[in-house]
């Protein structure tokens, strides 16, 4: 599947525009739908992670919780041409797994 082609940079825009949290996770699940297939057709995802990665360390955990679902079928979807956004997201991910909520 080409996820590109719907998430692309007008896509990017709309999502650094929202303010509700909401509606980020609105767009998250529609993403995570569409990237849930076998097989997604490789690109530069570059920006697609960018987001991901701003919304990772987002305030709401739902918003959070939903962009590291999205890693995990875009990685799925894509295997080996995911590497360079894993690696772009290794540390915010391992951020976000050492805060403790006491």
């Amino acid at each position: 599947m080409d996820i590109l082609a719907k998430y692309g940079a007008e896509w990017q825009d709309k999502m650094a525009e929202l303010k509700a949290w909401n509606e980020k996770k609105k767009e998250l699940d529609m993403l995570y739908e569409d990237c849930s297939q076998p097989k997604i057709k490789p690109g530069d995802f570059s920006g697609v992670v960018s987001v991901i990665k701003k919304l990772i360390v987002d305030s709401m955990v739902a918003v959070s919780h939903s962009a590291i679902k999205v890693c995990g079928v875009l990685a799925k979807g894509l295997k080996k041409d995911f590497e360079t956004g894993a690696k772009e997201l290794t540390s915010t991910l391992l951020l976000r797994f050492k805060e403790k909520k006491t």
